[in-house]
C-alpha cells in the first residue's frame, strides 16, 4: 500500500489503489462489526475515519449499518488462489523453522507439485509475485512430480524448498 518499492515489489499505482481500497473496506466493516461490543470507540473512529459515510448515516449504530455479505464481491477462484498461496507459504515457513533461520531468510528455489486438480498450479500463478515476496523467494516453479521433501497441510501440494546458503561466519559459530 506504500506505492514505492519497499521490498515487496509494490510499485504499480493500480496495485497500490487495490490495496488501499481493500484496507478501507476491511476497516469500515470491522468497525461496524465491533460497534455492538465497543460502541463508543467504534463510533468515534467511524466518525473520523469514515466522515463521508458518517455524514450520510449519522452513526455507525444507525439502522441498516450491519454488514451484508451481498455487499461484498466474491470470486471463488480468487479465494482458492489465496488459500493455495497460504498453504504453500506455510510449508516454506516450516522449512525455514526446521533450518533454524529467520522467517526473512532468502529462499533460492521452491518446486511445487500439485497433488490434485483443485487447487493447482494455475491457482498459484495469479498470486505468484505476492507469494515470492512473502517467502523472500527468488523462484517458485512448477515441478513435474519429482520426489518432494514436504507435503502441505491441506495436502494440496508437495514441495522442495531450497534455502539460500548461510553466510560464512555462520559456519564458524
Amino acid at each position: 500500500a506504500y506505492g514505492e518499492d519497499s521490498g515487496f515489489g509494490i510499485q504499480d499505482s493500480g496495485k497500490q489503489q487495490s490495496a488501499l481500497h481493500t484496507i478501507y473496506h476491511c476497516l469500515e466493516t470491522l468497525l461496524r462489526l465491533f460497534a455492538p461490543f465497543v460502541p463508543h470507540i467504534a463510533e468515534e473512529l467511524y466518525s473520523h475515519i469514515f466522515d463521508d459515510r458518517y455524514a450520510k448515516s449519522g452513526s455507525v449504530h444507525a439502522r441498516g449499518q450491519w454488514p451484508c455479505a451481498e455487499d461484498y464481491p466474491y470470486q471463488s477462484d480468487a479465494e482458492l488462489s489465496g488459500m493455495a498461496a497460504v498453504d504453500v507459504l506455510n510449508v516454506i515457513r516450516k522449512a525455514k523453522s526446521e533450518a533454524n533461520v529467520s522467517i526473512k531468510f532468502p529462499v533460492r528455489q521452491v518446486q511445487v507439485t500439485a497433488k490434485g486438480d483443485a487447487p493447482s498450479w494455475q491457482h498459484l500463478e495469479p498470486v505468484l509475485a505476492d507469494l515470492k515476496a512473502a517467502a523472500n523467494a527468488e523462484a517458485i516453479i512448477p515441478s513435474p512430480g519429482a520426489e518432494s521433501s514436504y507435503l502441505s497441510e491441506k495436502g494440496w501440494f508437495s514441495l522442495n524448498v531450497r534455502l539460500a546458503d548461510l553466510p560464512a561466519e555462520a559456519h564458524r559459530a
